[in-house]
Parts: structure tokens; sequence; C-alpha cells
């Protein structure tokens, strides 16, 4: 019982989360490593990454940011196909630095939705 109210609160928790979408410029200037954040902007670049994961650049009118994409994520998406470019899209996920890389910041996807044109 205890553990299905956690769960329960759990995803209330993460469900307000995405729902509260912050500026990409916003995100970088005050969120921290692993924080669970929301963005919401543009598809404009397209690019494989390691193992089964796309690496989505978005864009908003304030910044862009690289969002590394699962591939489950994909199948929920678009049908198992890649992103495409011009898609707006909604991201929540985990902020962090790029593998191998401790000067580039990006979202590590857990939950993504299309958005209208």
């Amino acid at each position: 019982m205890r553990r299905a109210l956690f769960l329960a609160a759990c995803l209330l928790w993460v469900g307000a989360s995405a729902a509260e979408a912050k500026s990409i410029a916003e995100t970088r200037a005050s969120a921290k490593e692993g924080d669970l954040v929301t963005v919401e902007g543009r598809i404009t670049d397209v690019r494989t990454g390691s193992g089964s994961r796309q690496i989505v650049t978005l864009e908003d009118d304030s910044d862009r940011v690289l969002i590394r994409v699962p591939e489950y994520l994909l199948r929920e998406l678009n049908e198992g196909r890649d992103p495409q470019v011009g898609n707006r899209v909604r991201v929540t996920g985990k902020w962090g630095h790029a593998y191998l890389d401790e000067g580039v910041w990006g979202l590590q996807a857990e939950h993504a939705e299309r958005l209208p044109d």
C-alpha cells in the first residue's frame, strides 16, 4: 500500500513538472546536474548518437539544446522513425553533461510528445 501511494505521488510530481515547460535559456541558466526539466521547441537537427540513440537539436526563441532520445521514445513519437526536422515537441528529462564532454549541457529525454505546428 505504501509503495502504491509513493508511486502515485511520484507520478503526480512528474506530471506537474512536465506541464511547466521553461524556455531553453532559462533552463540553461537555472538547471543543475540531474534536475528533471521540461522544454519545448522545434527540432532543427538530427544526428545519430551512441547505441540506439538519436541526438536532436531543439530550439526555441531563446536558445538551443542537445537532446539524447532513446529508441523507445522514437517508437512512441514517430512509429520508430527518426525525429523530423521542423517538428515541434515538448521533452522532459534529466539535465546533465554530454558524455565525455563536460562543456556541453543537454537533456536525456525520458518523456516526449509532439506538439501541433
